[in-house]
């Protein structure tokens, strides 16, 4: 008996299925073929033949499977006794094998050069696939300062490829050959290294930045402040002002900026407010100073490098040292004080002998004021000096003057005869006591700026210091 079976594409693979799995019941359209037998479409199979060869093959297919699921149980409790379940190793294809088209995955860092942020593990997993690579990173170094350079500068440049991080500090090998002839090799490298310092760059920047504010740039070339100076002093006969050497420094025929413009025409509304023939002196508050600002401490502008703020008006002690000069001070003050009051007491008093009374009203004449000797050389609007009145020979503060009128007014108090009328423009002693306070002025400090009542014996022309 024959009978005509379709052997397709779906039979066979069904066919396939069920020699895997032997303990399938098969049907008789549904029987594992064997592609040595050569089968055909439309093919005569003899159905006994055909039977016999299946069921031989079930029952040897039934034995191995038998025997060999005996062995995989027995081998699974050894395995299971010596062995634990493990992961297995760790590949990372998507980081290997991510194309160079995309772009390069983002990876922070915290302020100690630490991975942060959601990409981190994969990166340190990557680290990890790198490390265990030998023909990136040899196994039998002996510790990571022994690997040969090159091995390290791969293992940089696989991860470059794949992750966009900053590196720290730049190299600089690659700027060693642009050394100028001049500079000795080994200066030029420590100078690259110390070029490539953090704090250096910082540094940097900050004055690139300072200086791309700058409004004001002088015209002088290459002469400096202090050629131009003693040219304008030569011209002048006198010390050129602040303002004067704004104005030949900074100012040309064609090219003048706006910012210096505007300083030289608010100084000139300034300077018509001054007194009919006094000058402007270099001082912390002149006109210059007043118009632009002040100075910051230890330098002078408008005098160039090397001259500080103590070379030119004097030095400005710290803020201990005139609280204790003030308290000093206050103390001859209050001395001299109980000397005069007891003076005028005596006046009165008979039985005081003649040599105490000539020696008490000795100390008070070297202390106090001398006959006015340079009140006809002096006159309103000069430029003069204040002394002090304990030292008649040293120099507390400049000025102009302002008054001479016995009848004029300071702190509410006319001045009186042998009295000046001063306006303070430089202090050359902060701790100075004023010889006749008002109001909240004290000391030459406090009333910078301000009028003072001064003896006139202790008031001077400039040029008679």
């Amino acid at each position: 008996m024959s009978t005509r079976t379709h052997v397709g594409k779906r039979v066979y693979n069904e066919g396939v299925q069920q020699r895997k799995n032997p303990y399938q019941t098969h049907s008789q359209n549904n029987l594992p073929l064997n592609e040595d037998i050569g089968f055909e479409h439309n093919h005569l199979v003899d159905c006994d033949a055909l039977s016999s060869q299946l069921e031989e093959t079930i029952q040897q297919s039934t034995c191995e499977h038998i025997d060999g699921t005996n062995e995989v149980q027995n081998g699974c409790g050894n395995v299971q006794e010596n062995e634990k379940k493990t992961r297995g190793a760790t590949h990372m294809l998507e980081i290997w094998g991510r194309p160079s088209t995309l772009p390069r995955i983002q990876l922070d860092f915290d302020q100690f050069g630490r991975p942060i942020g959601p990409n981190r593990s994969k990166f340190c997993e990557f680290l990890g696939t790198i490390a265990r690579n030998g023909m990136y990173c040899p196994l039998d170094a002996e510790d990571w300062h022994k690997m040969p350079n090159e091995y390290k500068t791969k293992m940089l440049n696989i991860v470059k490829s794949r992750y966009n991080i900053s590196l720290g500090d730049e190299d600089v090998s690659h700027l060693i050959n642009d050394r100028d002839e001049r500079v000795l090799e080994d200066q030029w490298a420590n100078l690259l290294t110390y070029w490539n310092k953090e704090e250096v760059k910082v540094r940097s920047e900050k004055n690139q930045d300072a200086r791309s504010k700058r409004t004001m740039h002088h015209l002088t070339g290459k002469r400096p402040f202090a050629q131009i100076i003693d040219k304008l002093e030569k011209e002048k006969g006198r010390p050129p002002s602040r303002a004067e050497l704004l104005d030949a420094c900074y100012t040309s025929s064609t090219n003048t900026p706006f910012i210096v413009s505007k300083y030289l025409a608010e100084i000139e509304k300034l300077r018509q407010e001054l007194p009919e023939g006094s000058e402007d002196p270099v001082g912390p508050n002149d006109l210059y100073a007043q118009v632009t600002g002040q100075d910051k401490p230890g330098r002078v502008r408008m005098f160039g490098e090397g001259v500080s703020s103590s070379d030119v008006w004097g030095e400005v002690p710290n803020r201990n040292r005139c609280k204790r000069i003030m308290l000093e001070q206050r103390s001859e003050i209050l001395k001299m004080k109980n000397e005069i009051a007891e003076l005028q007491s005596q006046r009165f008093t008979p039985q005081m002998s003649a040599p105490q009374n000539a020696q008490s009203l000795a100390s008070l004449s070297n202390n106090f004021i001398r006959p006015v000797s340079t009140k006809e050389h002096l006159q309103v609007g000069d430029y003069v000096v204040l002394k002090s009145i304990f030292d008649p020979t040293k120099v507390v503060a400049k000025g102009y003057l302002h008054s001479t009128d016995p009848n004029a007014e300071v702190g509410k108090q006319a001045l009186g005869e042998n009295w000046y009328q001063v306006n303070v423009k430089v202090v050359c002693d902060s701790t100075e006591q004023l010889i006749r306070p008002y109001d909240h002025y004290q000391t030459l400090q406090d009333a910078y700026g301000a009028m003072v009542a001064w003896p006139c014996n202790l008031v001077t022309p400039t040029g008679c210091q």
